[in-house]
């Protein structure tokens, strides 16, 4: 693709290209969640809407074990990164736009904290802007929706990034069409191999 012009990027440029990748390919722009019931022990409480993801060839297995024991809280849960993008989807979760901002917010922010070396410079330069966009600027849908971005110390927003150091030395994005289509790519892959889930008490 060509490179990026010497224009701010904004979050219309960032969410149309969003949506035409997805209406192009076929794919439900927006994310849903799986509600899981738990039944905890007398007694015991949890609140409500307690997001999560869980690997989708043990979505089955996890939910037949939690109408037997209450007991989810021994498993791995995912980084706090990645559930606080939960979070966020889960919160937008009527909204497709505010999604796509908090998908294409993830994966920049990955990107960011994991540079490989030859994303250094131009390419930095891109993601950064492309972060101010979504996440930053007040025309942003973060600052619209008052969304809070990750914490500094966080790693691994999304449970699926392909770009690794590895990888990050033969590909390159070079304008923000190609990062839009590669944080649409790796949702796409994230909830394929991983499911959102909401967890909520029954009476």
């Amino acid at each position: 693709m060509e490179e990026t012009s010497n224009k701010s990027i904004t979050w219309n440029d960032l969410f149309s290209h969003w949506r035409w990748f997805f209406e192009d390919h076929q794919f439900p722009l927006k994310m849903g969640f799986t509600e899981i019931p738990v039944s905890p022990p007398m007694g015991d409480q949890i609140g409500k809407n307690i997001v999560d993801w869980w690997p989708t060839a043990k979505l089955a297995e996890r939910r037949d074990f939690l109408t037997r024991e209450f007991a989810f809280w021994g498993w791995d849960r995912q980084r706090k990164g990645t559930l606080h993008t939960a979070e966020l989807l889960y919160a937008c979760r009527d909204d497709p736009e505010q999604q796509a901002a908090v998908l294409i917010g993830a994966s920049a922010w990955d990107k960011i904290q994991a540079l490989p070396a030859s994303w250094r410079g131009e390419t930095l330069k891109l993601l950064k802007e492309i972060l101010v966009a979504v996440c930053h600027s007040p025309e942003g849908p973060f600052k619209q929706r008052g969304l809070e971005v990750w914490h500094h110390a966080m790693r691994g927003t999304l449970p699926v990034n392909i770009v690794d150091r590895d990888l990050g030395e033969c590909v390159r994005i070079k304008s923000y069409e190609d990062f839009v289509q590669l944080a649409a790519i790796e949702a796409t892959l994230a909830t394929l191999a991983w499911t959102p889930v909401i967890l909520n008490p029954t009476p």
